[in-house]
């Protein structure tokens, strides 16, 4: 598909993106965002065309570590979309119970869950 663009502004046109994608970089860099629940934490990763085979979610020593690739498709003649490979990494509060990690991916958003830790609530004594 040529777009109506002569071979001479084609050139111009993508010499002109290299420039910018040089400037801004290119790598994929995902949103996120944390929730706060009553009973755990929630992080919504946007990873819009990655593919869910391509995303590790792990965690070691209290870190939450999210990693993945999104792919050029080979027909892209021109994008402003960011591809390649991502890590995100969260470090986790002691009141995170780390091994009731949850993983879904709904529509392009990895949500990850983490339980809060039962809170030792001091409770009255009745003396006798």
């Amino acid at each position: 598909m040529d777009f109506g663009i002569s071979n001479e502004n084609k050139s111009l046109f993508n010499d002109i993106f290299s420039i910018i994608d040089d400037l801004t970089g290119t790598e994929f860099n995902p949103s996120w965002e944390f929730k706060s629940l009553e009973d755990s934490v929630v992080v919504d990763i946007d990873l819009p065309s990655v593919d869910k085979a391509s995303v590790d979610v792990e965690v070691r020593d209290g870190v939450l570590t999210v990693s993945g690739e999104r792919v050029k498709g080979e027909d892209i003649m021109h994008t402003n979309r960011r591809y390649g490979k991502f890590t995100k990494s969260f470090k986790l509060g002691e009141e995170l119970d780390i091994d009731s990690v949850e993983a879904s991916f709904v529509d392009g958003v990895l949500s990850v869950t983490i339980k809060k830790k039962a809170v030792a609530k001091a409770s009255k004594i009745e003396i006798k």
